[in-house]
């Protein structure tokens, strides 16, 4: 079974991790497979496909600036792709995000229209069925919005100067027409949504993200780290993000480092990049974004609990992590981040509210470490990910 996948990244943050995964997975069942990617550079020891280059990104991002063309530039490095496609005869394809600024959507999907592969789309997101932006929530009347509404800033990725309007439309007639495609989803929040939108007349399911349960795994308790950011004898509220935004909930992590600081009992850590105009409020330790496993295995080992206040977010990996390494979690009742968590491994407050969400804070001392690494289980990515090869083979 030959199987090619295509994704924004190839070993770059959460879905480009995802994508080597499986690609692991797939070589160790005896197939072959083969990532196309688009941005940045790809791990060595994986066979891989590259879409344009730094011109090709650069080229994509000034179109859906000034066009809101964003997913219809990268003819060029797409047609080119196609080519590729044609020479290595995949079984299967398997596709991620498409959004990125480096592919085009339109020509990719009517070429895949035309071929006889089975075809499987993980949606990480809104974006292929939102009016423009990678994140989008239910109107007020309870529906999603096929148009650009008030809700969506034309500051939000990806970030247009002048909004056309038409992305949704063009998106729509691009992604209909598949005689066979499943689309697959990380959290039964985004699968709801899916069906509920003009995807929904394809087969859609659930395929909860995985972690690797070797790597994230309770550690030896770091004294050097603790003495070095001066926490012995804190309890850490830990926060992690890869880069922190509105989105991510910052705004809320800031709040709550204020509430507790004159607590000598409490102490909030941040790790992760900051976005531009973003800052971590001064009663709270901000340590910059580490790809080191081992490194947030040992923060989230030392930590009374994860706070993690995203505002939207479709199945957030760091819930999974803090479970598996022993720590409870605390996040918003928003996207599918709730699934992570059951009564006895993390608490979720209602969006936005926070004084439940300092509240919540003391609550965490009554949940059991054990079974938030027993919760954890449940989200071995091994056993997650054959659910994929289940699928390629026609056994789901």
């Amino acid at each position: 079974m030959k199987v090619l996948i295509i994704n924004q990244f190839c070993g770059h943050g959460s879905t480009g991790r995802i994508s080597t995964d499986l690609y692991d997975l797939i070589e160790k069942d005896g197939g072959e497979c083969c990532i196309a990617y688009g941005r940045y550079s790809a791990p060595k020891g994986y066979k891989t496909y590259k879409l344009g280059g730094k011109f090709n990104s650069v080229e994509h991002a000034l179109e859906t600036r000034f066009f809101d063309n964003h997913g219809f530039a990268s003819r060029f490095a797409t047609k080119k792709f196609i080519n590729f496609i044609k020479n290595f005869k995949p079984d299967v394809i398997h596709i991620h995000n498409l959004h990125g600024y480096y592919i085009n959507v339109n020509i990719l999907m009517n070429f895949l229209k035309k071929i006889d592969v089975k075809i499987v789309w993980t949606l990480h997101d809104c974006w292929p069925f939102s009016p423009r932006t990678a994140y989008i929530d239910y109107l007020e009347n309870d529906k999603l919005p096929t148009y650009q509404d008030a809700k969506e800033s034309k500051n939000k990725y990806p970030e247009v100067f002048f909004p056309m309007w038409n992305n949704y439309k063009r998106k729509k007639n691009a992604f209909l027409g598949f005689s066979d495609l499943t689309i697959v989803t990380p959290s039964e929040w985004l699968t709801e949504m899916t069906t509920r939108s003009f995807l929904g007349v394809y087969k859609c399911m659930t395929i909860h993200n995985g972690i690797d349960l070797k790597q994230f795994t309770p550690q030896k308790r770091n004294l050097a780290l603790l003495e070095e950011y001066k926490l012995i004898n804190k309890k850490i509220i830990l926060a992690v993000a890869s880069a922190w935004d509105d989105r991510k909930g910052l705004k809320f992590v800031n709040l709550v480092a204020k509430y507790f600081k004159n607590d000598d009992e409490y102490k909030v850590v941040v790790i992760g990049e900051l976005k531009k105009g973003n800052i971590v409020d001064n009663n709270a330790i901000h340590i910059d974004r580490t790809d080191s496993i081992q490194s947030l295995a040992e923060w989230y080992s030392l930590a009374y609990c994860l706070l993690n206040p995203t505002l939207f977010d479709t199945f957030p990996t760091t819930n999974l992590e803090s479970l598996a390494c022993g720590t409870p979690v605390i996040t918003f009742n928003t996207g599918g981040s709730p699934e992570a968590v059951d009564q006895y491994t993390g608490i979720v407050v209602n969006n936005e509210e926070i004084t439940e969400l300092v509240k919540a804070v003391d609550e965490v001392q009554h949940l059991s470490k054990n079974l938030c690494t027993e919760r954890a289980k449940l989200f071995n990515k091994d056993e997650k990910f054959k659910e994929y090869l289940n699928l390629y083979k026609g056994e789901s």
